[in-house]
């Protein structure tokens, strides 16, 4: 980066963190008024009936129980783990920008300083999208395995 393109990137920050100082701080109703987007519940779920994918075809395919399912879909405020969810996501046959989309929803992203998360997009990117071939190569490769297990 030259100079004068570094001097203009410490003066956006430099005016975004004033911005956001404590000094003028959110009140909890400006927070509570922020526009989010739609959560993976919903995300997750218009997806899967596009795609014409049942409930228990799903938590089958992606080697849930049922009622871990329920939970993370009927439970308010249940969060399901990284690996639970990209079990989940897997059974839509996503793209990788699916997969990243619908994990940011959750808090979570996909990295390429992580085993796991190299060997889980690589299995998208070559479409191996059933959960039991991808934990035999999680497994070969002693990574962890997605499904109930992973609750």
């Amino acid at each position: 980066m030259q100079e004068n393109e570094r001097i203009k990137t410490s003066i956006g920050l430099a005016e975004r963190a004033l911005a956001f100082s404590s000094a003028d701080p959110f009140t909890p109703a400006e927070i509570l008024s922020f526009p989010l987007e739609e959560d993976f519940k919903t995300a997750f779920t218009e997806a899967r009936k596009e795609k014409g994918i049942s409930d228990s075809a799903c938590y089958n395919a992606a080697a849930l129980d049922r009622k871990l399912y329920w939970n993370i879909f009927h439970k308010a405020g249940y969060k399901p783990k990284k690996r639970t969810a990209i079990a989940l996501i897997l059974t839509l046959r996503p793209t990788i920008e699916m997969m990243d989309d619908l994990l940011k929803r959750l808090g979570y992203c996909l990295t390429h300083s992580d085993r796991f998360d190299v060997a889980i997009e690589g299995c998208v990117a070559k479409k191996i999208f059933d959960v039991q071939v991808v934990n035999e190569i999680l497994y070969a490769s002693t990574l962890p395995l997605l499904g109930s297990s992973a609750e």
